[in-house]
């Protein structure tokens, strides 16, 4: 049994009820997690303009560690395989073929949202216009499939 200083409720000395820590001796911190998550809350709202203040000037300082992170974890790629794509494509869109400097941001990786397979790289444009269009065609067809069975059904009920 464990008691928070914060609440000062008994509890069990478990990673169910406090984090762990590695400098404390039961290695679990002496704050249950509840308390440590409403006061993490707190200071957050309390600090939010400075964190996200640094946080800009961070990744202005530092815009490839977030990009080079960001492609990794959800793609499966690194700089050196976008950057390839991007040679590749000779800098420009894969539908519109339109170069990447009449645009703001980057081009998009484009990926199956199933498989996770990278198709290519997609100007923001065409990349929102694809993800609309995929989501908006099966479930249009599917629609209009559907549409015309009931149809059919229906005439062959009828004869």
């Amino acid at each position: 049994m464990k008691i928070c200083p914060t609440c000062k409720k008994g509890l069990p000395a478990t990673r169910d009820y406090f984090y762990p820590r590695k400098t404390n001796r039961d290695n679990l911190y002496s704050e249950c997690k509840e308390c440590s998550n409403k006061k993490t809350k707190e200071q957050y709202k309390k600090h939010r303009r400075k964190r996200l203040a640094y946080a800009r000037e961070y990744n202005l300082e530092h815009p490839n560690i977030n990009r080079q992170s960001k492609l990794q974890n959800k793609y499966g790629l690194s700089i050196d395989k976008y950057n390839q794509m991007f040679i590749n494509q000779l800098g420009c869109c894969f539908i519109c073929g339109t170069h990447s400097s009449k645009f703001k941001r980057r081009l998009a990786v484009d990926h199956d949202h199933e498989t996770g397979e990278v198709r290519g790289l997609l100007c923001p444009r065409c990349n929102k216009n694809l993800g609309v269009l995929e989501g908006w065609a099966l479930t249009y067809q599917e629609k209009i499939l559907l549409y015309l069975q009931g149809l059919k059904q229906r005439e062959n009920h009828e004869s």
